[in-house]
């Protein structure tokens, strides 16, 4: 189980997301690793649409894909200006194609529920490198003793909450992962993470409470308690100890959103008052956020505006609208359908002050690929059982 493929996967993948940490970005190893994984997940994004039949979800996802992809290619080739066209792409291509291997995976019998355990505390593990990376070349760089930072890597634990969902046979680790995800949340200083982050966990306790025996809701609403207290005392920690926690806490209660007001107001008028009728529909092409200011607009849904217009808008509106019906209304396994919507949550919150379709990560991607892939079984299942009755 230790040498599955899949575990060579998650590791090559999380050994790449370490640049910008540990080692610098752009090193010929990691251009080396990331090509051949791209190679690997283009080849499964392949298989999928021609020899499985596919949930509605990956109707939603291969036409973002697509659209991504011609609006890539258009920078590649030129016909755009904007900056950094190369990289417009190989994000979007490196934040989706995994979910087309781990749904490859998880058909062929080479992820299982029994092997999930085992990949959760690989990308535990990682994500806790990750985060030290960070805050080792952010330490580097600046001095933040006094004065402190927030740390990106917040954000790579909270899917780990939707892979928790699947250690109800391990009931300490997944106590064990809940917690660390929190209390690196909160450590992290991204009052985004904490905010996705609490709301993920209170939705995780409502869902694993139903259908338990008194004995054992009382047991998990316990262990729930100790967690909020625990998080609680670690978060009066940070601000006696942070002034510069102190600072994002006291923004916070302002309304303050760290200069995002401004990027809003700045791509908001633009797009409104200064975009051609064409570039209103069609958008201005792949980055065209960087031309009209410094930042991307850290929101989804006006990066897309500014970049693919009220078309590309359209096209993302039909994907959460897949996503959404995907994990609400179809009737999955219970744990696989509270994983399904911990990653909806997760990543429609991120939408609207973050960066969610060129920012899975793979713990999200796992845990997708691997639920998408358990409907067809289910659908099986419950045929089976109207038979029988």
């Amino acid at each position: 189980m230790i040498f599955n493929r899949v575990n060579f996967y998650i590791v090559a993948w999380s050994i790449y997301n370490l640049q910008g940490g540990f080692f610098p970005m752009g090193m010929f190893f990691a251009k080396v690793i990331c090509l051949i994984l791209l190679l690997i997940s283009f080849y499964h994004f392949i298989i999928v649409n021609f020899e499985f039949k596919l949930p509605k979800y990956f109707y939603g996802l291969n036409v973002l894909i697509g659209l991504f992809s011609v609006y890539g290619l258009f920078a590649l080739l030129g016909l755009t200006d904007n900056p950094l066209p190369g990289e417009f792409l190989k994000n979007i291509l490196i934040s989706l194609l995994p979910i087309y291997s781990f749904f490859y995976f998880s058909k062929k019998g080479i992820l299982s529920e029994e092997h999930l355990p085992v990949c959760i505390i690989i990308l535990l593990a990682f994500a806790v490198l990750n985060y030290c990376g960070k805050m080792y070349s952010t330490a580097r760089l600046f001095d933040v003793r006094d004065y402190g930072m927030t740390n990106n890597a917040g954000y790579l634990f909270i899917p780990l909450i939707a892979g928790s969902a699947f250690l109800y046979k391990q009931k300490f680790l997944q106590y064990f992962i809940i917690s660390a995800c929190l209390l690196f949340s909160i450590h992290s200083t991204k009052r985004g993470a904490i905010l996705i982050c609490f709301v993920c966990l209170i939705w995780f306790l409502l869902n694993d409470l139903r259908g338990k025996r008194m004995n054992v809701k009382l047991g998990i609403f316990l262990f729930f308690i100790l967690l909020v207290f625990g998080g609680y005392i670690f978060f009066e920690k940070n601000m006696s100890e942070s002034y510069y926690f102190q600072k994002k806490m006291t923004e916070l209660n302002r309304g303050e959103s760290s200069g995002r007001d401004n990027l809003y107001y700045t791509f908001s008028n633009y797009y409104l008052t200064e975009a051609t009728p064409i570039q209103f529909v069609f958008g201005s092409g792949a980055n065209a956020t960087l031309n009209v200011s410094t930042n991307y607009a850290h929101n989804d849904w006006l990066e897309i505006a500014i970049n693919h217009g009220i078309f590309g808008l359209l096209v993302y509106m039909f994907y959460w609208t897949l996503f959404g019906r995907e994990c609400f209304s179809r009737e999955y396994d219970s744990k696989v359908k509270l994983a399904l919507q911990i990653v909806f949550i997760d990543y429609f919150m991120r939408t609207l002050f973050s960066m969610s379709y060129g920012a899975m990560t793979t713990s999200a991607t796992l845990v997708l690929g691997y639920c998408l892939a358990q409907g067809e079984k289910n659908e099986e299942n419950i045929q089976i059982v109207q038979t029988l009755q």
